[in-house]
């Protein structure tokens, strides 16, 4: 009789486990970050009444053993780390992991905690702290924006007050296809210098200064009254302000800057002529300084022309101009710039020039900032270009079932769990991050009411038990009476 009696107390005691586990999670369906639990049950060891027997020779079959279960006891509490919803917020600094991982977070007493919680802003110091005021971790960018990814993490502070320094550009890179059959701009007009095909193209540059200068290159066909089956093409350039300048007369725009013009002076090999294998040639206008190459009947660039066309020099000059049109030159911050144009091709159809990179920039104030899917946190500079100040470390565990609840959705590791590995987001089993978004719970409501169905019913037919036995006891004690 006792026996049932403590069958039916366990069972009220584990289900008792099971609605607190369950009303937690439901508590929790819109804590960011948070990550439920379920309850796991087991028999406890039986009482042995009888024990089995073989059967004997010639006689009756065996017995099986007889055994009256005690109970039942909790196996584990487990937590389930799927992930959850992302919801988005707009916010820079909010941020979610797709994948496997943890946000590594340093307390103010220096113990390390590990979330999901991505909700993250700035102190009054410019620092990456999560709510309660916990360090978020990574690694900082040096002056170059470069992140040396691994050693020991750090507390994350943006420079907000930084200033990105000004460089000149030293290099531009062209790439694409110069379409081979375009040699008149209207094939309706007649051929003539005015009709002759050409590309034009504006590119901003900048002088050591910072200053921006604004270049129209354009590449025209030289050879539109007799073309030939390898294309020749003529590059030049010119100053966008001085073409735009009133004081300049329209006939000397077009001449170079030492003559009252807008023409910037193109150079290859200090002026001079690269002759190709094939009888082509990269030169430059003694003149005016425009560049003149070919292609060879296949569409390509000799190996020679290639090696030519790696530099065409120029330099960015600030220039003024007087009432009477007169140009003056500062080459006080006049810097060399290159121009490569090694990679064209020339086939027919297809007009893809366009330049691949081009580097410098004038200074800037820091004006924002974001993070990226690996986790580099890149701030935004008034000049229009970014850079990378931060990259936000995550860690996973070899056993996450293992990390203890410290509250606010903060785990801390446990001898089961393992040590944390600490990486790159993206990289081995850590998953990527979404910017401007949070991960919010993960609770199933509808699993969690059934739960809840569950944990009563188990409570009310172990209730049942119990009273069922305390009648019968209460009997057995009128029957001695």
């Amino acid at each position: 009789m006792l026996r049932s009696l403590f069958t039916g107390i366990s069972g009220l005691s584990v289900h008792q486990t099971m609605l607190d586990v369950t009303s937690n999670n439901i508590a929790n369906v819109n804590t960011t970050g948070f990550k439920s639990a379920s309850t796991r049950f087991e028999d406890t060891f039986s009482q042995l009444v009888r024990s089995g027997a073989a059967a004997r020779l010639n006689e009756r079959g065996g017995m099986n053993p007889s055994q009256v279960g005690l109970g039942v006891k909790l196996q584990s509490i487990t937590q389930n780390f799927t992930g959850g919803a992302a919801q988005n917020t707009g916010r820079n600094l909010d941020t979610m992991i797709n994948g496997d991982g943890f946000f590594v977070l340093r307390k103010t007493n220096g113990t390390s905690v590990y979330t999901r919680n991505g909700s993250f802003g700035l102190d009054s110091q410019g620092q990456m702290v999560a709510a309660d005021g916990s360090f978020v971790q990574g690694w900082m960018a040096d002056a170059s924006g470069s992140i040396q990814a691994s050693g020991a993490t750090a507390n994350i502070t943006l420079p907000l007050s930084s200033t990105m320094e000004a460089k000149p550009t030293t290099k531009i890179t062209y790439g694409g296809n110069i379409p081979s059959d375009r040699v008149l701009m209207d094939t309706s007009k007649a051929a003539g210098k005015d009709n002759a095909f050409r590309i034009q193209q504006v590119i901003r540059t900048y002088d050591d200064k910072g200053n921006a200068h604004d270049i129209l290159l354009e590449f025209a066909r030289p050879d539109f009254a007799a073309p030939g089956a390898k294309p020749k093409w003529e590059l030049s350039a010119y100053d966008v302000s001085l073409l735009n300048n009133k004081n300049i007369s329209a006939a000397n725009k077009y001449k170079p800057v030492a003559d009252g013009g807008a023409q910037i002076s193109l150079t290859v090999t200090d002026g001079g002529e690269v002759a190709g294998s094939d009888g082509s040639a990269v030169r430059t206008d003694a003149t005016g300084g425009i560049v003149t190459f070919s292609f060879g009947s296949d569409g390509q660039l000799t190996d020679d022309s290639k090696q030519a066309l790696k530099t065409i020099n120029f330099q960015i000059n600030e220039y003024a101009v007087a009432a009477d049109g007169t140009i003056t030159t500062n080459q006080s911050n006049a810097k060399t710039t290159v121009i490569d144009l090694s990679a064209l091709t020339s086939f027919g159809g297809v007009n893809s020039v366009q330049y691949d990179q081009i580097d410098g920039n004038s200074a800037g104030t820091m004006t924002g900032y974001s993070i990226e899917a690996d986790g580099t946190v890149r701030g935004t500079f008034s000049n229009g270009d970014t850079r990378a100040l931060a990259k936000v470390a995550t860690a996973t565990f070899v056993n996450p079932l293992g990390l203890e609840k410290a509250g606010s959705s903060y785990f801390v590791e446990s001898g089961n769990s393992g040590q944390p590995q600490i990486g790159e987001p993206g990289s081995g089993p850590r998953g990527s991050m979404t910017g401007g978004a949070i991960e919010m719970s993960n609770v199933d409501l509808a699993a969690e009411f059934t739960n809840l169905i569950l944990s009563q019913r188990g409570f009310q037919a172990n209730s049942r038990v119990i009273t069922t036995s305390d009648e019968i006891l209460q009997e057995l004690v009128n029957m001695k009476r």
